[in-house]
């Protein structure tokens, strides 16, 4: 059988990729590697996001997730010693739209793959790419984990996987952007009062920076960037360097006293998750048989990435 397009990657870029061909009347395939529902980051996002679900028809199914309201984010630095810089969406250049929200990304991904395989998505799980066998337009062949697959075209949705640019040796990462990040999610964290509550806050180190994103009423997503150079100089174990950096900063110190690890059947006790080198550019973005969606093509900030 022959597709109109392949889909690889079922999160958020894969998925709505997916959705918007299959309500066009285009047979699409979607593979996906992983088993849904599994753990990801980039819980932030921006105002067009809602107003993309919306123009979907998928705002109920949304609203229907735990999930924060958020109106803006705040800046801070980390000693505390001056008063966080706020921005609300409703003062931006562009406002078609003055609220957002944050979300636990493992039931939001899976409520959009949903939406894909209703609007008569195929979708496979557990299916890797093995190979690309032909890539050209009207021409695409692959080889995935249960055989041979052909379409017209190829939609590369892999995010940092970015499994059709290591196919066309055409990713390159920013060396001067060579960072780590560490992750991991919390109950107990402080958080602001009134319509900031859903703030993401930012708080600004000399060596590093923070993320806080509520994104339900208990849980707290954090996590740390730091450059290679300083968590090499450090050498603090990878998998407690998120713990040792909270603690070492007075303004996440304070908002993290009575925070508790809540992670089940993903950390042990006091762990985080870990990744680094994440910042990378794969042109061109389209070519003959092929176009790079959200991370796949990108990838430069963790907290607004292109995927969401």
């Amino acid at each position: 059988m022959k597709y109109d397009a392949i889909v690889l990657g079922g999160g958020p870029t894969g998925a709505t990729a997916a959705f918007e061909m299959a309500r066009r009347d285009l047979k699409v395939l979607l593979l996906e590697k992983s088993e849904f529902p599994r753990f990801r980051i980039g819980e932030s996002f921006l105002p067009e996001t809602y107003l993309q679900l919306k123009d979907m028809g998928l705002e109920q199914a949304f609203l229907e997730l735990p999930h924060v309201e958020k109106l803006g984010g705040s800046f801070t630095l980390g000693h505390g010693q001056q008063e966080p810089a706020d921005f609300w969406f409703q003062n931006g250049l562009v406002n078609r739209n003055s609220k957002s929200f944050n979300v636990e990304r493992a039931p939001f991904d899976a409520m959009l793959l949903d939406a894909a395989r209703d609007a008569g998505v195929e979708v496979l799980h557990s299916e890797k790419v093995i190979g690309i066998n032909r890539l050209e337009d009207d021409d695409v062949e692959i080889v995935s984990t249960s055989g041979v697959k052909k379409a017209r075209f190829l939609i590369d949705a892999t995010g940092g996987a970015t499994v059709v640019a290591r196919h066309l040796g055409t990713k390159v990462k920013f060396p001067e952007l060579s960072n780590v990040g560490y992750f991991a999610h919390f109950t107990g964290v402080q958080r602001n009062d009134g319509d900031k509550g859903g703030f993401a806050r930012i708080v600004m180190c000399e060596d590093a920076w923070f993320w806080l994103i509520p994104i339900d009423d208990q849980r707290t997503s954090i996590g740390v960037v730091a450059d290679h150079t300083f968590v090499k100089r450090v050498n603090v174990p990878a998998s407690r360097f998120l713990d040792w950096a909270i603690k070492r900063c007075p303004v996440m110190a304070e908002l993290c006293a009575n925070a508790v690890a809540c992670e089940p059947n993903e950390l042990p006790a006091g762990a985080n998750h870990v990744e680094a080198d994440f910042s990378y550019q794969c042109k061109p973005y389209a070519g003959s048989g092929y176009f790079l969606c959200g991370d796949a093509a990108t990838f430069i900030d963790p907290v607004f990435s292109t995927g969401v």
